[in-house]
């Protein structure tokens, strides 16, 4: 139910918005991000009507459309200078983030070829109780999941 007033009120607020600004409204992404966002507010509120006798499919996919509604809230970062900084050295820290897991995936992946080369072939000489060990270093995918498994997340450290 205060899904469906809010819809009304996004959807007056979009025809006013349209009526006061006339065609330059149209030179704005964000009149059509809301006009995309309430129509398919619209179609979910009649697909449903109809859905209720079962001879349409579920509209939990228009559901996640509605989420861009929270799009609308990146607007309010230009009035703000100190908060677009803030949302700025984020999206840096994030970046900076990313450039790290993606060196240390290097790095893991280095050495599981390494271990495939170097220690798979004194693996195999060493008597194994556990399958898992003997297979450890056998591929580069189990290598990899190795060290995974005993780097990173600290899971079965030193069982092989």
């Amino acid at each position: 139910v205060m899904g469906n007033i809010f819809l009304g009120i996004y959807t007056t607020e979009l025809i006013l918005r349209l009526y006061a600004l006339r065609c330059q409204a149209f030179r704005s992404f964000w009149v059509f991000l809301d006009i995309s966002v309430i129509g398919s507010g619209i179609l979910e509120v009649v697909l449903q009507a109809f859905s209720a006798t079962d001879v349409l499919p579920d509209t939990g996919m228009l559901k996640l459309l509605r989420m861009a509604r929270l799009a609308r809230t990146v607007r309010f970062l230009g009035l703000f200078p100190s908060l677009r900084r803030i949302i700025s050295g984020f999206a840096s820290a994030m970046m900076a983030m990313c450039w790290g897991g993606l060196a240390i995936v290097a790095m893991l992946l280095t050495f599981s070829i390494f271990a495939v080369e170097i220690v798979h072939p004194a693996s195999q000489k060493m008597p194994h109780n556990n399958t898992f060990c003997k297979e450890a270093f056998s591929s580069v995918e189990m290598s990899l999941l190795f060290l995974v498994q005993n780097i990173i997340i600290a899971d079965s450290w030193g069982e092989c």
